[in-house]
């Protein structure tokens, strides 16, 4: 509890003493309005904006230490928890890059690549990602890959691209850098469809052209896609 306190005395600056009263007193059934106005000596005089925030940051941090628990506690019992990967997940400070971290230790459904491993492609796909050798090289030894599933160069060379193509996506690091790349460089852009509604929900969104990092409606549109940070 106290390592949680002090991420979300970080994230909203609210002293942890005032955390600690605002916790206790939403344990007692309080409403954000009614602490807001009634008690703003337990809270340092914190306003209703500044409380909501509140809640909605340690309501995500308590689901990000909840879910490093229970990850944690699958890895343990699935045998592969060790100090170095005990110490990433724990210093995951997002749901999704706790995720990223995660996914090459669930189970997975079968796919192609799982298919590509299963028909003895892993040597292949390492041959083709040390990236030393020419096509025509890779081609020629593609051919001691071929087996009564695969019987051609070219469906070896496929399944070796899709057990790469699998181990990138597995790569939370590359994932991390892909999104800090969007979130300070992408664009949003939207455009009209025939039957948008000129006075419907979204009508502020009707054309859309900005920096995601800098503009409001496009936070406001990528907020699902990027969570807090």
């Amino acid at each position: 509890m106290t390592n949680l306190i002090q991420l979300v005395s970080q994230k909203t600056g609210l002293e942890n003493q005032y955390i600690q009263n605002i916790l206790s007193l939403l344990e007692e059934g309080a409403t954000i309005p009614f602490i807001a106005r009634y008690r703003k000596d337990k809270t340092g005089n914190a306003s209703d904006e500044k409380l909501r925030e509140f809640e909605e940051v340690y309501n995500y941090f308590l689901k990000l230490k909840n879910r490093k628990e229970e990850i944690i506690s699958i890895l343990k019992e699935r045998d592969f928890l060790d100090e170095k990967l005990l110490r990433i997940v724990n210093e995951a400070s997002t749901l999704t890059l706790l995720e990223d971290i995660y996914a090459p230790y669930k189970q997975k459904k079968s796919s192609r690549a799982t298919s590509a491993i299963e028909n003895g492609l892993e040597g292949l796909a390492n041959i083709i990602q040390c990236t030393k050798y020419s096509k025509e090289e890779i081609n020629h030894k593609s051919k001691n890959f071929l087996n009564n599933n695969i019987t051609s160069i070219k469906d070896a060379i496929e399944g070796a691209k899709d057990i790469i193509a699998q181990r990138y996506a597995d790569d939370f690091k590359s994932k991390e850098v892909i999104r800090r790349i969007i979130q300070n460089y992408g664009t949003l852009e939207t455009k009209a469809t025939k039957t948008f509604e000129q006075n419907g929900l979204y009508k502020n969104y009707k054309e859309v052209n900005d920096k995601i990092k800098s503009t409001a409606i496009s936070k406001s549109l990528c907020k699902i896609a990027f969570p807090i940070k």
